[in-house]
């Protein structure tokens, strides 16, 4: 009997293929305290989750059709959560600055996913 063709696999990411050393709230407060602010994480991680509900509302898919890029879109919702957060007094450049470090730290996390998923696509072909 033949076997069938494979046609889709999907992974989980989080929590399967990737976990998170902390949370969210946490990684945001670790990248704020390097720029001189102290936030709380139980704090943040609650703003964020309200933030994160309304921004997708009003700009699905990460601004793709409002004439925004992704890191636009996420430097706002960075910024948002920060203000939903307690801290609408910071600095604009220096939460600036704190967006650009998550940015970075997260684009990281992106890169290591893409090479996992190369040699994902590697172990399809073998099968």
């Amino acid at each position: 009997m033949p076997m069938a063709r494979l046609k889709a696999l999907t992974f989980d990411v989080t929590n399967t293929l990737l976990k998170a050393r902390s949370t969210i709230g946490q990684q945001y407060a670790d990248a704020a305290l390097v720029h001189g602010i102290r936030a709380d994480p139980v704090a943040l991680d609650s703003a964020f989750d309200k933030t994160w509900s309304q921004k997708k509302r009003e700009m699905p898919d990460y601004g793709k059709h409002h004439g925004v890029t992704s890191r636009e879109w996420w430097s706002d919702l960075v910024k948002r959560v920060f203000i939903n957060a307690g801290h609408s007094d910071e600095n604009p450049e220096t939460l600036s600055k704190v967006c650009d470090t998550l940015w970075e730290h997260f684009m990281v996390c992106i890169t290591l996913v893409t090479v996992m998923s190369s040699y994902v696509n590697l172990a399809i072909n073998e099968v």
